[in-house]
């Protein structure tokens, strides 16, 4: 803990004021669309002033970068922010958010706004929104790969509002790894009629080499199996199709899936197939061995789901485990993969209910993200962890808020 502190204190000490040149860059962005407040856009749910506070933080420190050179650092990060927004029921203080992206990903975050809407039924907004999100997509010197990211998620929500035609023409010119997305989304809801015809189309997408096409095929047998969880054969048909699939994933990614499954089995209070998805995802863990950024932060979900499943003080035990390895070998990580590796494990000791070590870890992930003598990634690490805190409902105290404060007033050059 003494360390912890020291190193907030060597952070507040030798970060300068952030001047206002650095939050703007001088350089013109692309015309694009820019919506203003939308009929029917819901309102912002209620949300706790920290949790408020924490959000205009991660965004303004992501747009702390500048334009030029680091536009696509930035646009990724103020993406980030605006997921949290969505996360947290704040569509209006999301769409504030998207039009400050001056890339692409402006286009993507109206097409996620219009699926937030689909999704809660608040249809008015959908057609401008996804208008706005096509004007971007057809620029005509955005690569086809970007193009197809934004294409794909307007196909989605025209699904989610039962446009199947108007979302296989929009989806007509898209890649196969995005196409197989699409094939994810009518995988979540198909109802028991369509079960076969879905799975035939998944089964087709699952004989293909291409990683990305596997991984969204895997997405749609885990939706299938979610919403069949009740029909055990079914369910069972699933499992063994999600296990060869996955045969063809990275270790790291077979692990990550045991646990969606955990997940899944959790929701449906499966707690015997719960346990056994953990027990398994552990045994591989322990098998091979993980640099930190890996290890801890499936480390932190698999103790989540412990707690969760009804084995606290297992939880516990694999937390305080990731503490000490984190007090032990975080200085021999890069600087900008450490507090991505931290963070996980502030936010499970969170999840269990434990605060005073929550904070412990927030403060080591706030400061070991802010050693860096780049401001880039910073500023990254900084808006990461006040997403994670916000998204999470964990208020820092005092101090910790004074660190975080002091960081962004930090960013400056070099970048």
């Amino acid at each position: 803990m003494m360390r912890i502190m020291g190193l907030l204190m060597l952070v507040l000490l030798n970060t300068g004021a952030l001047s206002a040149a650095t939050l703007e860059d001088q350089n013109a962005a692309p015309a694009m669309p820019v919506m203003a407040d939308i009929g029917g856009l819901p309102e912002d749910a209620p949300l706790q002033a920290y949790q408020l506070r924490l959000l205009d933080v991660a965004f303004a420190s992501a747009s702390a970068m500048p334009l030029n050179p680091h536009i696509k650092d930035r646009s990724r990060a103020q993406q980030r922010v605006v997921a949290s927004c969505l996360k947290l029921d704040q569509p209006r203080l999301a769409l504030r958010h998207i039009n400050g992206i001056d890339n692409w990903r402006r286009g993507r975050g109206y097409a996620d706004l219009a699926a937030y809407c689909a999704e809660r039924g608040h249809t008015t907004p959908v057609a401008a929104l996804l208008e706005a999100a096509a004007q971007i997509a057809a620029a005509p010197d955005l690569e086809e790969w970007r193009r197809h990211r934004i294409q794909v998620r307007i196909a989605q929500v025209r699904m989610l509002l039962g446009e199947a035609e108007d979302a296989t023409e929009t989806a007509r010119e898209l890649s196969a790894s995005e196409a197989a997305k699409l094939a994810s989304t009518r995988a979540a809801l198909s109802d028991d009629d369509a079960f076969e015809a879905q799975l035939a189309v998944l089964d087709r997408l699952a004989a293909s080499p291409d990683i990305d096409i596997v991984r969204n095929v895997v997405d749609g047998y885990t939706k299938l199996y979610d919403r069949h969880y009740q029909h055990t054969l079914r369910r069972k048909h699933l499992g063994d199709r999600i296990v060869d699939a996955a045969g063809k994933m990275p270790i790291f990614l077979r692990i990550e899936l045991h646990l969606t499954l955990a997940e899944v089995s959790q929701q449906h209070n499966d707690q015997s197939a719960t346990l056994e998805r953990l027990h398994e995802a552990r045994l591989t863990l322990d098998q091979h061995d993980w640099p930190l950024r890996y290890y801890l932060p499936l480390l932190g979900r698999i103790a989540t789901l412990r707690f969760d499943a009804g084995q606290p003080s297992e939880a516990r035990a694999e937390l305080d485990q990731a503490l000490a390895t984190i007090e032990e070998q975080i200085e021999k990580v890069r600087s900008f993969e450490r507090a991505e590796a931290i963070r996980p494990i502030a936010e499970a000791y969170h999840g269990i209910g434990d605060r005073e070590r929550a904070l412990t870890v927030y403060a080591t992930a706030v400061a070991q993200g802010a050693v860096n003598p780049n401001a880039r990634p910073r500023a990254h690490d900084l808006s990461e962890t006040c997403c994670s805190m916000a998204e999470n409902g964990f208020e820092p105290d005092e101090a910790l808020f004074q660190a975080i404060r002091r960081i962004a007033q930090g960013l400056k050059q070099p970048w």
